[in-house]
């Protein structure tokens, strides 16, 4: 079995040090059997939304049965309905201040 390839593409926006790029991440959270395969077809379905950017959905093998769904989207995710059980979480995208001298 190969591993699932992110839908999109990996953007982290670019912007002005310690200011927004206008690039959020929606986490979305599962526990339980099949949490891959419920979290890759959420992200079929929010992949034509407007603003979509991309997604990957992230395993810890050190907590088996836990997937997190990781979206990246160009201003605020849609409002959309999750999986029973499902927890999520949106944060905006920040650019690290530039070091003196780099």
């Amino acid at each position: 079995m190969t591993d699932p390839q992110p839908l999109g593409q990996s953007s982290l926006g670019q912007s002005s040090p310690g200011r927004g790029s206008g690039v959020r991440v929606w986490y979305v959270e599962l526990r339980g059997e099949d949490t891959e395969k419920s979290l890759w077809a959420l992200a079929g379905e929010l992949a034509g939304q407007p603003g979509w950017l991309g997604a990957e959905v992230q395993l810890s093998p050190a907590q088996p049965g836990l997937a997190l769904l990781v979206t990246r989207w160009q201003g605020t995710p849609p409002e959309w309905p999750l999986p029973p059980g499902a927890k999520a979480w949106a944060f905006e995208v920040r650019s690290a201040p530039e070091r003196p001298g780099s």
